[in-house]
């Protein structure tokens, strides 16, 4: 696959899927070593607009969802719509799922 149809694919899915997709990639990789931790992950940012007027942005980390929590898995079709925080890290997140993992330490996180 040709880095035009790479794009094409990665266009193609769902938030859903694209939420999914960069995270296995990104376990995949070892750049964490014994100076320091690295982590990729995939961010979400947002801001609303009035009368030509924008906010400033609000930016969370897009989590998975938590495979204790739903061993089926999750539908493919279903939208970044849960936001919430890790109490354990602090950082902001947005899920496709009510109860995600963290996509920094891996704790669970929730969403409303």
């Amino acid at each position: 696959m040709d880095y035009t149809e790479q794009l094409r694919w990665i266009s193609s899915l769902t938030e859903k899927q694209l939420t999914e997709f960069p995270d296995m990639a990104f376990k995949a990789r070892k750049d964490s070593n014994e100076m320091g931790d690295i982590r990729f992950f995939l961010g979400h940012a947002h801001r609303l607009k009035f009368g030509g007027k924008a906010e400033p942005w609000n930016l969370q980390m897009a989590c998975v969802h938590d495979p204790e929590k739903y061993p089926e898995g999750w539908q493919d079709d279903a939208p970044l719509c849960q936001f919430g925080r890790c109490e354990h890290c602090k950082a902001e997140t947005v899920s496709y799922a009510k109860q995600g993992l963290c996509m920094l330490c891996g704790k669970p996180v929730y969403g409303t």
